[in-house]
Order: C-alpha cells, then sequence, then structure tokens
C-alpha cells in the first residue's frame, strides 16, 4: 500500500499553503501593531534616563561654581554614602515588586494591593536609619570618616529627607514600566531638572548659603517624590476599584 502524504492530495497542499500564509500575515500585521504602539518607548525611555542623570550630576557641579569644590566633594560624598544602601535595597526590592506585579497585571488581577504592601515596608525599613541620620549625621560621618568630614555628615542631615521618599518610590518606578507610563515619567523628570536647577540658584544667588541651597533642593525633590508616589496611588486604587465592580 502506498502511503499516504500531503504531497499526493492537492487540496492539502492548498489548505496546508492558505494556514501558512494566513498565519504570516496574522504575525505580520501583530509585529506591524506592535512596532507602532511601541515605536516612541525607546525615545521616551532614553531622553528620561539621559535628563535623570543630568539632573543627578547637575548638584555638585553648580555647587562647585557657585561655592567651591570642596562643597561640591561633601556634596557628593553625603549623596554617595546615602545612596549606595538605598540603591541596593531598592533595586532588589523593585525586582521583585516588578516580577509579581506584572504576573498580576497579566492575568487581570489588581496590583495594587502589592504596591501598597510593598511601599509601606520600605517606608518602615527606612524610617528609623532617617531619624537617625537627620539628628546624628554629622556625628556619625565624623565617627566613620573622621572630624574633618562632619560637614559632609551635615548635608547628608539635609537631603535625607528627600531620598528617603525617593527609596520608598521604588515599586512606583517598576509599575511606571508595566503601565507604560513612560511618557509621563519623561515629563515629571524634565520638569524635575528645572526646578531643581531653579532651586540651586536661587539658594546660591539669592540666600548665598550652601545650608539653605541644600534645603531647596531637598524640598523641590520632596514634592516630586511625593506627587509621583500620590500619583501612582491613585491610579493603582481606581484600577483597584474598578476591578471589585
Amino acid at each position: 500500500m502506498r502511503s499516504y502524504t500531503i504531497q499526493h492530495d492537492p487540496d492539502i497542499r492548498k489548505t496546508y499553503s492558505q494556514i501558512l500564509t494566513r498565519l504570516a500575515r496574522g504575525l505580520f500585521k501583530n509585529l506591524k501593531t506592535v512596532i507602532v504602539e511601541y515605536k516612541l518607548f525607546p525615545l521616551y525611555t532614553s531622553w528620561t534616563t539621559l535628563i535623570n542623570a543630568l539632573s543627578q550630576a547637575m548638584p555638585a557641579l553648580l555647587l562647585a561654581i557657585f561655592f567651591s569644590a570642596e562643597t561640591a566633594g561633601y556634596y557628593a560624598l553625603a549623596n554617595r554614602v546615602l545612596i549606595v544602601p538605598i540603591g541596593l535595597v531598592g533595586n532588589s526590592v523593585r525586582q521583585v515588586y516588578y516580577q509579581r506585579a506584572t504576573e498580576l497585571y497579566n492575568n487581570g488581577e489588581s496590583i495594587f494591593p502589592l504596591f501598597k504592601k510593598m511601599t509601606l515596608n520600605l517606608a518602615m525599613m527606612g524610617l528609623v536609619p532617617v531619624i537617625i541620620m537627620i539628628i546624628w549625621g554629622s556625628e556619625i560621618f565624623g565617627i566613620a570618616l573622621g572630624s574633618s568630614w562632619e560637614e559632609a555628615g551635615l548635608y547628608a542631615s539635609i537631603i535625607t529627607m528627600w531620598l528617603f521618599v525617593f527609596f520608598i518610590d521604588r515599586p512606583g518606578v517598576a509599575t511606571i514600566l508595566i503601565l507604560e507610563l513612560n511618557q509621563i515619567q519623561l515629563i515629571i523628570e524634565i520638569l524635575l531638572l528645572v526646578f531643581r536647577l531653579i532651586a540651586l540658584l536661587a539658594g546660591a544667588l539669592i540666600f548665598k548659603n550652601i545650608y539653605i541651597t541644600l534645603g531647596l533642593f531637598t524640598i523641590v525633590g520632596l514634592i516630586f517624590n511625593l506627587f509621583f508616589l500620590f500619583y501612582i496611588y491613585s491610579k493603582l486604587k481606581r484600577a483597584h476599584t474598578h476591578l471589585k465592580e
């Protein structure tokens, strides 16, 4: 008996060819849709990263210009000492949150409870160190690095509150990617850069005082990070309420 194959039946060959054609067309159509939908994603993320890097580098540069290289060095050290542990812990938590939240979001479930839980956990984790740094920052730097670095500890005491809110914002940053709110993030980064520049110039040119300058800089960062936090919170809460209805 002769074996039966697709090659021996023109109708099957025709059907098979039509199926492949439709699959190819469907794949191309879906690919085209994805490209159109996400074509601005690299643009937003690239500009956001660039502006964020500029925003982070700007304080030390302007402090060196308007005050002194020594002042800029104190600020750079204070910022570095605080940002390293914040980055290690915050980024680890963000990765865990991103994985869990993405699974929930893709399954059509609310990520609001997870967001609230992990944000509160970060707040509780950082609260005591923040209070200690605000009160005894200068003494801690003096003991750890020597008395000549107590000034850097004082700077750390001033900028700690901004970095604390920055720390608890890590789940919010991950949520931006999940909800594809990159355009909103770019707008926030641009405004933050502008207002940081205004704060630094106001402190240096009007008040001519390094502590007021850092205070104004901290207030701007604090306001923007709190706005970002509550924006994500309210957006997720509305989505959570909608899912429950």
